[in-house]
C-alpha cells in the first residue's frame, strides 16, 4: 500500500474527525449602534484601504472609510442609530451582537464585497442628488427604483443590479429597517434588463495543460521547501479537479482552521485493485457544501505528476511544521514557516510559465484543466463528474478541447459497436 506519513491526528478509522485549534473563529468587528454618530477615527483593529477611481463618496460620520466587505456594519444612518437605540434599551447588548453576528454569518466574505459595491453605488447616487439622510434608510419603493434607472438601466447588466438591490436590502435588515422595495422596484428592475447592454461572447478560461505541468516540474525547484509546497499544490488542484479556494488560503491574514484543511487534516488512504493508490482528504469547507465539507480523492499516476508523491515530498521537505498549520504551509526563516496564498501560488506559476513562452492563466483554470485532461485521458464523464464533485451537468461548461474529446468518445462507441455487431454477424453464421 502506498503510504502518506501524516502525523495523525487521534481519530476513529470509521469516522474521523477533523479536530479542532483551540482558537475561536474571528468574526468581523463592528459597532452595535448606540445613540451617536459613527465616530470617523481609525479602528485599529481594521484596514485602511485606498479610495480606489470611481469609489469616492463625500465624507460624512455616517459612513467611515471601510473596507468593501465592511461597509454593511459600518455604514449608518440615522433611522439606524435611533433604532439600535430603541433596541440596546429592550434587549442586553450581547443579543444585539450575536444577532448581527448570526446575520452577517448568512453570506460570505466575498459576497459582503459585492454586497458593499451596491451599497458604494447607492450612497454615490444619493450624494449627487442630494438625497437627505433621513430618507435613505428606509428607501422608499420610489428612491430605490429611480436609483435603477439611473445607475442601472443601460449601463450595468441585470446580475449586477439584483446584487446591488440585495446588499442594499441587507443593509436594510441589519440595521433593524423595513425593506419598502415593492411592485414599482420590479418593474424597474425588468426595464433596466430588457436595457442592459449586450455582452459580448466571454473568452472561456485557458485551461492548465499538461504542457503547463511539465514546464512547471522542470523549472521549480524540489530541493526547496516554497517550491516544493507550489508543486503540491498544483498537482492537487490540477489532478483532483480542485477549487484552489479549498486548498490554498486566500490571503496570510485569512487563516481559519474551521475552513482551511491542516497537516493533520482527517485523510484515508488505500490502494485499488487495479494497483493504483490512492488518498482522500478532508476539506473542512467547500463551495457547495460550506461547513458541511467534502472528501476529495486523488489517485496515484506512474509518472512524474504523481500527486501523491507530490503531497509526500512536500511534507517530507516541509516536516519541521506544527499539524495545525495549513497542509501546504512552507519553512521559511530558521525556524518559522509560511502559508502558501493563491497569490504567492498563482505568481511563481505565473513568472514559470510566462518565461518559457506559455500562456498565463487564472486560478480557477486548474480545475478546468484538471477536467479537461482526465478526459482526454479517456477517463468517463460521470467519473469526472464525481471527480470534480460537479452534482449537476454545469461542469459541461469546464470541457476545453472539445473537438478531441467528443472524436475520442464517440470514436471509441462506434468502434465498441461495430466490434459487437461484427461478433454478432459471426455467431449468426455458425451452424449448430
Amino acid at each position: 500500500m502506498y503510504r502518506i506519513r501524516f502525523r495523525r491526528a487521534s481519530a476513529s478509522a470509521d469516522a474521523p474527525q477533523s479536530g479542532g485549534l483551540s482558537l475561536a473563529s474571528t468574526s468581523l468587528p463592528h459597532p452595535v449602534g448606540g445613540n451617536s454618530v459613527p465616530s470617523k477615527s481609525p479602528d485599529p483593529t481594521l484596514k485602511s484601504p485606498r479610495v480606489k477611481k470611481g469609489s469616492s463618496i463625500e465624507p460624512s460620520d455616517f459612513r467611515p472609510l471601510r473596507l468593501a466587505s465592511q461597509r454593511i456594519p459600518y455604514w449608518k444612518t440615522p433611522y439606524s442609530i435611533n433604532s439600535f437605540a430603541l433596541l440596546s434599551s429592550i434587549y442586553p447588548q450581547h443579543l444585539i451582537t450575536a444577532w448581527k453576528d448570526v446575520m452577517l454569518a448568512s453570506v460570505t466574505e466575498d459576497t459582503l464585497k459585492n454586497y458593499g459595491a451596491g451599497l458604494l453605488r447607492f450612497t454615490q447616487f444619493c450624494d449627487k442628488f442630494r438625497i437627505p439622510e433621513d430618507k435613505r434608510m428606509p428607501a422608499d419603493d420610489t428612491l430605490l427604483s429611480i436609483f435603477v434607472a439611473e445607475m442601472g438601466a443601460g449601463k450595468v447588466k441585470k446580475s449586477t443590479i439584483d446584487t446591488w438591490i440585495d446588499g442594499i436590502k441587507l443593509w436594510h435588515e441589519y440595521n433593524n429597517a423595513p425593506w419598502l422595495g415593492g411592485d414599482m422596484l420590479l418593474r424597474t428592475k425588468k426595464g433596466a434588463d430588457t436595457l442592459a447592454p449586450h455582452p459580448c461572447p466571454e473568452e472561456p478560461k485557458l485551461p492548465v495543460t499538461q504542457k503547463h505541468i511539465d514546464t512547471l516540474h522542470k523549472h521549480l525547484d524540489l530541493s526547496d521547501p516554497f517550491d516544493c509546497a507550489v508543486w503540491a499544490a498544483a498537482l492537487t488542484a490540477w489532478k483532483g479537479c480542485t477549487r484552489l479556494g479549498e486548498i490554498l488560503l486566500a490571503s496570510p491574514s485569512q487563516f481559519d482552521p474551521t475552513r482551511n484543511v491542516l497537516r493533520r487534516s482527517p485523510r484515508t488512504t488505500g490502494t485499488a485493485a487495479n494497483n493504483h493508490s490512492w488518498i482522500s482528504i478532508f476539506i473542512p469547507y467547500t463551495k457547495t457544501k460550506k461547513y458541511q465539507g467534502d472528501w476529495v480523492t486523488w489517485t496515484s499516476a506512474a509518472d512524474p505528476t504523481d500527486p501523491l508523491s507530490a503531497i509526500q515530498h512536500h511534507l517530507d521537505v516541509n516536516s519541521e511544521i506544527p499539524d495545525d498549520a495549513p497542509l501546504f504551509a512552507f519553512r521559511s526563516g530558521e525556524t518559522g514557516w509560511t502559508a502558501l496564498d493563491r497569490k504567492k501560488f498563482m505568481t511563481r506559476c505565473n513568472s514559470i510559465w510566462e518565461a518559457e513562452g506559455l500562456q498565463t492563466v487564472l486560478g480557477h483554470s486548474f480545475r478546468i484543466g484538471g477536467a479537461t485532461f482526465l478526459l482526454l485521458s479517456g477517463v468517463d464523464p460521470w467519473v469526472v463528474m464525481k471527480q470534480g464533485r460537479w452534482s449537476s451537468k454545469a461542469f459541461l461548461r469546464y470541457w476545453r478541447s472539445i473537438e478531441e474529446i467528443l472524436p475520442l468518445f464517440i470514436g471509441d462507441s462506434l468502434d465498441n459497436f461495430r466490434s459487437l455487431k461484427e461478433s454478432m454477424s459471426r455467431l449468426a453464421s455458425i451452424s449448430v
